[in-house]
């Protein structure tokens, strides 16, 4: 038997840091943690779980890019409107910063637009931090297949990241 609380307390950070690292709301990391610990417990009442911060880690990177590819097809759905008291900034932060979030913003946006698998697999690797073997495991999937698609994954996303600049660029 498994002591949920002890579970949930030793992870729960992990868990809110991938989420929030994805989502950038936390709101949505809220959410997002608490759909997790609820699909690890339907998990372990079917199997016996063996390492909680695997497990943890791939449902929380899967769901927040659930939650991602919703907010995508949201926007699509309607059109934004920009309001002039989002657009005024009292306290301008530094171009650094500046340019480093509207980078996280498209890597998101792109990860949206491949295939499910590839963005699991980008995601437990270079935003989680997670080993290749680690996330091979995980994912049961051999070494060289994760490599692959780790290689096919960052082609795909410097292809868009480099569409997304390019129309970036001509809008100026």
């Amino acid at each position: 038997m498994t002591d949920w609380s002890d579970v949930v307390e030793r992870h729960s950070p992990l868990v809110w840091r991938i989420a929030y690292r994805l989502l950038g709301n936390e709101s949505d990391a809220a959410d997002c943690t608490q759909e997790t610990f609820l699909t690890a417990l339907k998990f372990a009442e079917q199997k016996n779980v063996r390492d909680w911060g695997a497990l943890l880690n791939r449902i929380a990177t899967s769901r927040a890019l659930d939650q991602l590819r919703r907010r995508k097809r949201d926007r699509q759905r309607t059109e934004t409107t920009i309001d002039d008291t989002t657009m005024s900034n009292t306290n301008p932060n530094p171009l650094q910063i500046a340019v480093a979030d509207e980078f996280a913003d498209r890597l998101i946006d792109a990860l949206t637009r491949i295939p499910p698998q590839n963005a699991e697999v980008f995601s437990l690797v270079c935003i989680s931090g997670l080993s290749q073997q680690t996330v091979a495991n995980q994912l049961q999937i051999t070494h060289g297949n994760l490599r692959a698609i780790l290689h096919r994954t960052r082609t795909q996303l410097r292809e868009i990241l480099l569409d997304s600049q390019t129309i970036c660029e001509s809008r100026r």
